[in-house]
């Protein structure tokens, strides 16, 4: 596969080369596809549904189901868009390396894999007495549901490091799609949270939880080796 694309780049028509181009687009789709996968399994929707659906008016009305999800979404693209646009801006007012973030992020997303694999996904980011307190709540779409339940640290990490890992102006406006695209995938995930539930039954959706966990973990060890060899290099300079 790799040698088929390393031919790929050598194509020229006319004596116009559009090795550069084709370079481009394959490392802007490997980014994207690997940011969207990062996200969508760090933010892990599926694991909040059981949650989602067990509040009362959510269970009982289709229509206040979909106000919620639709508000929990635009939520979360908010957060996630603020931390998307000035996360580079904060570090540099701290004096924070990237290099560093990465490595603080990548044991906490470690973390957060572990309690995916244990099925403490949303026991872990809520305490008690918001559970207790969202069970009796209006209107759970803000708080706990969007914050700190799905944009919570973890996928506030992975856009702040794949944001910096943006190569130009288009790949940034890429993040910024990519974070649009999977809020709206959160909020039909949200919407149908009562078929995916019929359809895989709690268990099937603690599995899931535990198979995302094994990717959030992957996510992780991968943050921390390459923030650990771009702290070495630098400590070698």
């Amino acid at each position: 596969m790799q040698e088929w694309i390393e031919q790929s780049y050598t194509i020229s028509v006319f004596g116009i080369s559009f090795g550069p181009l084709l370079r481009e687009i394959y490392s802007s789709g490997v980014f994207l596809s690997m940011g969207f996968l990062s996200l969508f399994t760090t933010l892990n929707p599926l694991g909040a549904t059981a949650f989602f659906i067990s509040h009362p008016d959510i269970a009982n009305s289709k229509m206040y189901r979909k106000q919620t999800a639709k508000k929990t979404s635009i939520a979360i693209f908010i957060v996630l868009m603020s931390f998307a646009i000035g996360g580079q801006l904060v570090f540099r007012l701290m004096g924070i390396t990237t290099s560093s973030f990465q490595l603080a992020g990548g044991v906490f997303v470690f973390l957060v894999a572990l309690d995916m694999l244990r099925g403490a996904n949303v026991r872990a980011k809520t305490l008690p007495e918001e559970r207790e307190v969202a069970m009796e709540k209006d209107d759970i779409s803000i708080i706990p549901l969007a914050i700190p339940l799905l944009a919570g640290p973890g996928s506030i990490t992975v856009v702040v490091l794949t944001m910096s890992k943006a190569q130009g102006w288009y790949q940034s406006i890429s993040v910024l799609l990519l974070v649009a695209s999977v809020s709206y995938v959160t909020y039909l995930v949200l919407m149908f949270s009562g078929l995916f539930l019929k359809m895989m039954g709690e268990s099937g959706i603690r599995v899931m939880n535990r198979v995302m966990g094994l990717f959030v973990g992957a996510i992780a060890v991968e943050m921390i080796v390459a923030s650990v060899s771009s702290i070495a290099r630098a400590m070698g300079a």
